[in-house]
């Protein structure tokens, strides 16, 4: 199955990035903070990073206020697909070494490292394909597919639900603290 495939710019892209790396106090930390074999451990007990990826990532993919809306009242499922979460790892590993440039250099318009399995932006890369596959290459929208059957197959793993709920329970607890503040 493939993804309706969205065609974001990297320094649009690089603005979600932002939360997460003042969450991380830094750009000099994100390293540490954004491990992608956690991520790719998903829905697993006690999996604190991809706990925070779903916070900072894929609710940029769902969209900030339908994430907003559904975090504290609804299991992730309900509202983000699996399509959704596995767009949020394809971007992140897509992105990942172009915006760490970006942070490192400062520059939030562009970047000289080129993206995995795309063009990117004003980029003049050859990775992607023609404009039909909004710029992806075919590289990419294999590995599309390949993490949408394993986030669809994470998702009914024993531990979805617990983690699933526990994410809930993390985003109910940090909303409550955000009304205490006031």
């Amino acid at each position: 199955m493939l993804c309706p495939v969205l065609n974001v710019s990297t320094t649009c892209s690089f603005f979600f990035v932002l939360d997460f790396v003042k969450a991380c106090n830094g750009i000099k930390n994100v390293k540490q903070e954004l491990d992608l074999n956690q991520i790719m451990k998903m829905q697993s007990e006690n999996n604190v990073k991809y706990a925070d990826f779903i916070y900072y990532f894929v609710s940029a993919v769902v969209g900030k206020m339908e994430f907003k809306k559904n975090c504290c009242s609804c299991l992730l499922s309900n509202y983000a697909s699996v399509s959704d979460e596995a767009f949020a790892i394809l971007s992140l590993e897509n992105n990942y070494d172009t915006w760490m440039d970006m942070g490192l250099t400062n520059n939030t318009k562009t970047s000289n490292v080129p993206q995995k399995y795309t063009n990117g932006g004003k980029s003049q890369g050859n990775v992607a394909t023609s404009q039909h596959n909004k710029g992806w290459s075919d590289e990419g929208l294999c590995r599309f597919n390949e993490l949408f059957g394993l986030v669809e197959e994470n998702r009914v793993s024993p531990n979805a639900h617990a983690f699933e709920e526990e994410f809930r329970q993390g985003c109910e607890a940090k909303a409550e603290g955000r009304k205490k503040k006031r």
